[in-house]
């Protein structure tokens, strides 16, 4: 999911993606930016060396995000049993 709203993030040019990987138990964070008639993808310079969302527990398996309909939440994460 591509998040554009500015109420986690506040306003800035870059935009953040976040991937769900069930598999692994995590939702990974991206930040998106702005090259020329392109763009270019790196990880979030709060999470270097970990994950957004990741968790041990097996019953746990991060499968979509969606932004949510109203404040004061930004998004869910939606997992699958």
């Amino acid at each position: 999911m591509i998040y554009r709203d500015e109420l986690l993030f506040g306003a800035t040019s870059a935009m953040h993606s976040f991937t769900c990987e069930p598999f692994h138990n995590l939702v990974h964070h991206g930040v998106i930016e702005d090259e020329g008639v392109s763009f270019k993808g790196h990880r979030a310079p709060e999470e270097q060396t970990s994950e957004f969302f990741s968790s041990a527990d097996r019953w746990t398996r991060p499968v979509m995000t969606r932004t949510a309909p109203m404040a004061p939440f930004g998004w869910w994460i939606c997992t699958a049993t």
